[in-house]
């Protein structure tokens, strides 16, 4: 019976790469082995071999060939569901998040994203159009641009572009992403779009001023739009367009490029000026109007 055990456990760690020399000098006294510490001993070094298979796969691979050489760079970490990625030695690969974003005017809460698989390493950077390098320090306050390699990727990039302010000129331009090394040169593009809208505030809120004769008035528009907004001011209810005068000014005061502040100046209130202005803004989306009335202050004498 102990010689059956002994032929048996012999054969099983023959089975799974154990060397007879290994298998005599572990196991001196066969007589010791049972069934069970056999397949429990099978049992572990079929996982030392697994492990080891799995390193082996997660190494970098080299193939040369005549006219390119490539490697295939693992996931360290395949509990994420990282897959393999394989780069060519030449000139870069640029792969865009999204190619058409869609932002607010005069929001700070749109970037633009791109990633970059390249080898020997890339000159990443972003473009305005086809001639506009964006350089961090020649815009300051405008954009943010950030880059950084991938924890589970050797060979991949992130390059990100922050708008701290999107402006209508912005969205007229078209953006790239450009990654260049000494084989070569590819580019990324995103398109920029913002929703058309309109809005505006008046002040007061309630329109309704009452002021003496003679004093000066400052009635006030906050407007915001997209595309170009453009605000008339009008007296009375017969459509009369107020322009720059003696008597009124206009005056418009930017905040940014979808949002300023129209103000129409009264200089000298006479009997005329206590009746109805309109403040009337119009963009290709429709237009919003506000009704300011004017009230004469009565000074009582006791």
């Amino acid at each position: 019976m102990y010689w059956n055990i002994q032929n048996t456990a012999l054969c099983l760690l023959l089975c799974v790469g154990v060397s007879s020399e290994e298998v005599l000098s572990s196991n001196k006294d066969f007589r010791k082995l049972d069934t069970v510490s056999v397949i429990r001993e099978s049992e572990f070094i079929n996982g030392i071999n697994y492990h080891q298979k799995r390193r082996d796969q997660r190494e970098v691979l080299f193939s040369t060939s005549k006219d390119t050489e490539s490697f295939e760079n693992e996931s360290r970490d395949t509990r994420h569901g990282r897959v393999p990625t394989r780069v060519k030695i030449g000139r870069p690969v640029v792969k865009v998040t999204r190619s058409e974003v869609q932002g607010l005017i005069g929001s700070d809460n749109v970037t633009l994203e791109c990633f970059i698989d390249s080898f020997p390493k890339a000159t990443n950077f972003w473009m305005k159009g086809d001639v506009e390098h964006l350089k961090p320090q020649d815009h300051i306050g405008k954009y943010n641009i950030t880059e950084d390699t991938l924890r589970h990727y050797q060979f991949r990039d992130r390059l990100r572009l922050h708008f701290l302010n999107l402006e209508e000129d912005d969205i007229a331009s078209n953006f790239r992403c450009v990654s260049s090394n000494e084989y070569g040169t590819d580019t990324g593009l995103v398109h920029l779009t913002a929703p058309a809208y309109l809005q505006s505030t008046p002040h007061p809120a309630n329109g309704l001023l009452e002021v003496r004769l003679g004093s000066r008035v400052v009635l006030q528009c906050d407007v915001k739009g997209f595309p170009l907004v453009i605000t008339y001011w009008f007296r009375n209810n017969t459509g009369e367009q107020l322009t720059w005068s003696d008597q009124y000014h206009v005056t418009e005061q930017k905040v940014s490029s979808a949002h300023y502040i129209s103000r129409l100046h009264i200089r000298r209130v006479e009997n005329s000026d206590f009746t109805v202005f309109k403040c009337v803004s119009k963009n290709t989306i429709g237009e919003s109007q506000h009704t300011f009335r004017i009230l004469s202050k009565i000074l009582i004498l006791i």
